[in-house]
């Protein structure tokens, strides 16, 4: 009994001490004032890695990333971007654990009347979401007769609601 004790207490102690030796000083804390947001991992000035975030996006993994000091730059549509400076990586993979503190750039009033980013108000059209069936074989392959534009199935939670055929933009 003593010795089945002895082997119990040997693996609890060996499996604390392996997570505690897994814990390590690359893990980042990153507010982002707005979302959907565009992160960039800078070395140099020059974007080592680049990652969309969202509502719902909670860590971002980046792993083989050299040791050496980075920059981070969020920009988002219409924003001016912004940098976090003193990422200093010393091992070859890190965690940023994000936080929002922010509205989503597409929240939009009830009867708002969409403006395409480059300042038009023509040649824009709603965007819809979910799994599209068709009536027949036909797709509408002319930008100009697109009544909506079909976007996929999976929504994220602060995703465009308009798309201007024009410059084939989403906002």
């Amino acid at each position: 009994m003593k010795t089945l004790f002895s082997v119990i207490f040997f693996f609890i102690y060996h499996l604390s001490s392996g997570q505690k030796a897994n814990d390590n000083n690359n893990t980042f804390k990153i507010t982002i004032p707005y979302v959907p947001a565009k992160l960039e991992l800078l070395n140099n000035s020059k974007v080592i890695t680049t990652t969309q975030v969202n509502i719902g996006l909670q860590k971002i993994y980046f792993t083989e990333i050299p040791k050496g000091n980075y920059k981070v730059q969020i920009s988002g549509l219409g924003k001016s971007p912004s940098i976090i400076d003193s990422i200093v990586v010393s091992e070859n993979e890190f965690i940023f654990t994000i936080s929002i503190d922010g509205p989503c750039l597409f929240d939009y009033p009830k009867n708002y009347i969409p403006i395409c980013p480059q300042n038009h108000k023509d040649s824009i059209i709603p965007i819809i979401y979910g799994l599209v069936t068709r009536k027949d074989d036909t797709y509408i392959k002319d930008k100009k007769n697109m009544k909506y534009k079909y976007a996929g199935c999976i929504e994220f939670g602060c995703d465009p609601k308009f798309y201007c055929k024009l410059h084939e933009i989403e906002f």
